[in-house]
């Protein structure tokens, strides 16, 4: 069997804004690498996806040095740049590349009612968790609602006992 191994990069993403064209500071590049294998003139093809990409970032590193005060008589003064290029302000190229690892990618195995009965066990813990606070809440509001009907009946007999000492 004659196999051979056609490795390509695909999927190049380019995040450029501006209206002008020009990169923005931060402008990326996306490279999603893969890889075509070809087996017995073209009966089987089998495309790979790598398990990284890269991402390169383009940007600026500015230096704010201070104001150009060069003059012609400065050493490594340039007349068409009107400055000597040294301890003035300036802006070079900067990037940065990312390789980007991916761990895992997977998708459910089964059907829908599979993924409904796993939902329910994932989530009970959460339903018992919600019952049990709701619970408290009764609770709660049964001894609030008690103590203020403690405090009315209380506040009624004040205002009873007020009204027979003055009868």
């Amino acid at each position: 069997m004659n196999a051979s191994t056609i490795s390509a990069f695909a999927n190049v993403a380019i995040n450029a804004s501006g209206s002008s064209g020009e990169p923005s500071p931060s402008s990326s590049i996306l490279i999603k690498m893969w890889s075509i294998s070809i087996l017995n003139n073209s009966e089987y093809l089998d495309v790979l996806y790598s398990d990284y990409d890269y991402r390169f970032e383009f940007s600026y590193d500015t230096r704010d040095y201070g104001y150009c005060e060069c003059t012609p008589d400065m050493p490594d003064y340039r007349e068409d740049k009107h400055c000597c290029g040294h301890g003035c302000d300036a802006s070079f190229c900067a990037f940065e590349l990312h390789k980007i690892v991916h761990v895992v990618k997977d998708t459910w195995h089964g059907d829908e009612h599979d993924y409904w009965d796993f939902e329910d066990e994932f989530y009970i813990n959460d339903k018992e968790l919600s019952d049990k606070k709701a619970e408290e809440d009764r609770l709660r509001k049964i001894e609030e609602l008690k103590n203020q009907i403690e405090d009315a009946l209380k506040k009624l007999a004040e205002l009873e006992n007020k009204l027979n000492e003055t009868n």
